[in-house]
């Protein structure tokens, strides 16, 4: 099976209506050390101070009140992608080699009235052009104009601790974003409605939520999925030397409904350690994950477990070298369908088992090798190999939303199925305003039969994947650099990870 996608990315900053595009001149001027970056959440990002220096500078500190209590920060992003997908998920019936564009632009409002009360509104537009692989233009390709952030948040101190209390549309973010992301590799990014409450003292930071993901719907407006729950608790620490971060999170997803399977309610504990090791230049990073299954069939288990090995001498080009494996279980023979294979919740696409998206983290075990330089300060070279098999051979192996061709493949040869090599070069430029370009290929080789997506040799069809819901990444940046799609350029403009 062969899969090899390609892309080139351009991506703009575009604040209160003006564009700016930056030019090589400009890319030489560093920022100042005061600017705040540009967060992958947007609302997170703190304009309380006027920046100066960039002739955008005004939008984002506009003074609404004579004592500077009232303030308004206007911001916002546009990206134009270009793909290009040859044997689309391994060939088979219908368009499985095209083109395509992908288009979506943010603008967004961040009103503050005082230090306690703010309001925050984004307005977004998607839409994709010439897609005819199976799907057409997804929900998640595309939105004819809706809100994405908007909510209500009250904040203030107690006991030194800052709190803040958001209600309404809201992206989250965990961790590394194996679990929980807001899928910015989408062209619709993925948002909630709810509640969360957030508190932070020091290095300490702890959050409390209840959501439901929005159900995109392209030429509606967005709602929320009233079937479907998500609750949880997160708690991080991360000291401000060291290089280490500890944190761990409790989530429950339920769903009910007329259909709903015997896994109604599923409680997830996870918890996640960087730290260096031996040397300064030496990372660990280690996150693992416990799932109790519960519903009409009883109580079941699955487990999870991640880590990653980074080197990152400090010599000219900033090399890094990362080993890592990951697995996810699957379901034994003898019980019910699925009732111990790991549930991957909202993971962000395109940053695990490699960039072609063609397996998810369900059943599945994952050796890697990651290498990265940056010949040029605003260019970063990225290639990684993979190779994947079944954790457990009584069950299938899933595609990237979570659906499988063949929910229970009889057991095979459990060695390495499949491999994979990607590669990825990106650069960028960020102030006020950012540009950044990025270009991607993937090649994935391998018998998927033997893995059991495909099961044509016996005569079955493909199935159509099931999606899985829509919805934490922490602003904390990891040594090991994992692909998650930075150099698309949205990162850029809400992240301080990037460029990489």
């Amino acid at each position: 099976m062969r899969a090899i996608p390609a892309l080139l990315c351009a991506t703009v900053c575009t604040l209160a209506g003006g564009m700016c595009v930056a030019s090589p001149g400009q890319a030489q001027t560093a920022p100042r050390a005061s600017r705040p970056p540009f967060e992958n959440l947007r609302f997170r990002e703190n304009w309380a101070e006027a920046p100066s220096g960039d002739p955008l500078d005004p939008l984002k500190h506009i003074t609404l009140s004579n004592r500077g209590g009232a303030w308004l920060s206007l911001g916002g992003h546009l990206r134009v992608r270009g793909e290009s997908v040859r044997h689309f998920l391994g060939g088979g019936t219908g368009t499985r080699t095209d083109a395509f564009l992908a288009v979506r632009a943010h603008l967004h409002a961040d009103l503050h009235l005082g230090t306690h009360l703010r309001g925050f509104v984004e307005g977004r537009v998607a839409d994709v052009a010439g897609r005819e692989l199976p799907g057409g233009a997804r929900p998640l390709d595309r939105n004819r104009g809706d809100l994405g952030n908007a909510f209500v948040e009250l904040a203030g101190t107690l006991s030194g601790a800052r709190t803040a209390a958001r209600f309404g549309r809201q992206e989250l973010l965990l961790g590394r974003e194996r679990i929980i992301s807001p899928l910015d590799w989408a062209n619709v990014r993925r948002v909630f409605e709810g509640g969360n409450v957030e508190v932070r003292h020091g290095a300490l930071a702890f959050s409390a939520f209840s959501v439901r993901p929005l159900v995109l719907r392209p030429l509606r407006r967005d709602i929320a999925d009233d079937v479907t729950r998500l609750w949880g608790t997160t708690v991080a620490w991360q000291p401000a030397r060291g290089g280490r971060v500890l944190e761990s999170a409790v989530l429950v997803k339920s769903v009910r409904g007329v259909g709903t399977p015997p896994q109604a309610r599923r409680a997830t504990a996870t918890t996640r350690l960087v730290t260096p090791i031996v040397r300064s230049d030496l990372a660990l990073e280690v996150e693992g994950g416990v799932q109790r299954v519960e519903g009409t069939g009883g109580a079941t288990w699955a487990t999870m477990f991640a880590t990653d090995l980074t080197w990152s001498p400090a010599r000219p080009g900033s090399p890094s070298v990362t080993i890592g494996l990951d697995r996810a279980s699957g379901t034994r023979a003898g019980v019910p369908a699925q009732s111990g294979t790991w549930d991957q919740l909202y993971p962000l696409g395109h940053a695990y088992a490699g960039f072609a998206d063609a397996l998810g983290r369900r059943n599945l075990v994952e050796e890697r090798i990651v290498t990265q330089f940056s010949p040029t300060p605003f260019v970063r070279i990225r290639t990684s190999a993979h190779a994947f098999q079944r954790a457990s051979a009584a069950d299938a192996a899933y595609d990237v939303a979570g659906g499988s061709s063949d929910p229970r493949a009889p057991p095979r040869r459990r060695a390495t199925s499949a491999r994979k090599s990607t590669s990825r070069c990106s650069g960028g430029w960020r102030r006020t305003c950012a540009w950044t370009a990025a270009s991607r290929g993937s090649h994935l080789a391998g018998s998927r039969t033997r893995l059991g997506v495909r099961s044509r040799t016996r005569g079955s069809s493909r199935q159509s994947p099931r999606h899985s819901d829509h919805v934490p990444r922490s602003s904390i940046r990891d040594p090991s650099e994992v692909d998650e799609c930075v150099g698309i350029g949205a990162p850029v403009l809400h992240g301080a990870r990037a460029p990489r």
